[in-house]
């Protein structure tokens, strides 16, 4: 009796340690395949969140010197110094823009946004990029390790005047990749302990059901980074509203955090890219559309002529110089935006707040009025 409740005891013990062995077995190869997820996971967020930010910098680097390499022609072209500045000063403020320089066709610093104007007439370091640009038109945008370097022509049809040199720094943006880089390995870190002491105790209470325990633990980890992932390739391809509107995570711990992080990234970029489109096509001064915008407006409504019958107006105000000289630039910023609400109430009454007019200022005291007769 003895002897075989000792035989039944060793074969209960082989088969629980063969059990254990299994299960800790199954266990370990689902986590290593947890952790091996998780890792490529964690390293494609990571690349398309170093490629987003970059992305984003680039389009608002085109932006700016797409604006820059049509607004910059009037002021280059009759070399007013002050309506050089003027459009240069909103676009100074920007965090990530390391300099800034319009240059003649001599390869002679223009402005470069500094009111002292001591950098005007100087040689450019870089003379080859600049002869490429000003010679065969070419558009030059590379990124360096630190820097984004931008070199577009001032044209008009063919004749190029002078050119635009934009630098941006990189070191904001891999701060930004750090910290959201930091901020995702401390929460794969956590994930990958609460994901560890799950499987684990599923293996010690229940043996036979640890592989399946793994698997669901592993699933319920790795969905969050499934989903951040989807939202910043949906960022990448400049969709903010469908990454906000993705965002279905709702809990309380780091993963949340990442998730409104993510959130509050894509608002912010939707905010910078707006606000640069709107420079783009609006007077700095007045908010009016600005030539460019007219110019569009004016050929989607011919297209529809005869259907609709418009006019076109130039506005122009004599001796503006004057008040200008006499009473200081800032009167006459205010009588231009005074002239503008007065416009715009203008034609509103003329043609009943029709949604086809416009005015638009193209530079200086010149206006143009598309109205409908």
């Amino acid at each position: 009796m003895k002897l075989k409740l000792r035989l039944q005891g060793q074969y209960m013990l082989v088969t629980f340690a063969l059990a254990v062995v299994m299960t800790l077995t199954s266990a370990a190869v689902h986590l290593w395949l947890a952790s091996n997820h998780s890792q490529r996971l964690l390293h494609e967020l990571t690349v398309q969140n170093s490629k987003t930010f970059r992305t984003e910098l680039s389009k608002r680097a085109e932006q700016m010197s797409s604006y820059l390499s049509e607004s910059m022609f009037d002021p280059l072209y009759m070399y007013n110094l002050e309506e050089a500045g003027y459009l240069l000063e909103p676009l100074l403020q920007m965090d990530e823009l390391e300099s800034l320089v319009v240059f003649d066709r001599k390869g002679h610093v223009f402005h470069n946004g500094d009111h002292s104007l001591e950098m005007l007439g100087r040689d450019l370091p870089f003379p080859n990029d600049v002869s490429a640009v000003l010679n065969q038109g070419q558009r030059i945008h590379e990124f360096t390790d630190d820097r984004l370097v931008i070199i577009r022509p001032i044209q008009a049809a063919d004749e190029i005047i002078g050119g635009i040199f934009i630098e941006f720094s990189l070191e904001k943006v891999d701060r930004d990749i750090a910290t959201m880089t930091t901020l995702i390995e401390s929460t794969n870190e956590r994930s990958q302990k609460a994901l560890y002491l799950g499987v684990l105790g599923a293996a010690v209470l229940l043996l036979s059901l640890s592989a399946l325990m793994a698997a669901i633990i592993s699933r319920h980890w790795s969905r969050p980074l499934v989903k951040l992932t989807e939202q910043a390739e949906s960022i990448g391809r400049g969709d903010f509203k469908l990454a906000q509107a993705m965002s279905t995570v709702e809990r309380q711990d780091e993963i949340g955090n990442l998730t409104l992080a993510v959130q509050s990234m894509a608002s912010k970029l939707e905010q910078r890219t707006q606000k640069i489109s709107h420079l783009a096509y609006h007077d700095a001064l007045t908010d009016l559309p600005n030539r460019t915008r007219f110019i569009q407006h004016l050929q989607g409504t011919i297209k529809s002529y005869p259907a609709t019958s418009f006019s076109v107006l130039f506005i122009d105000l004599d001796e503006f110089k004057v008040i200008n000289d006499n009473y200081g630039h800032d009167s006459g910023d205010f009588l231009l935006m005074r002239l503008s609400e007065k416009l715009t109430t203008c034609a509103r009454e003329i043609t009943n707040d029709h949604p086809l007019t416009m005015i638009s200022r193209i530079g200086g005291d010149e206006f143009l009025m598309l109205i409908l007769i």
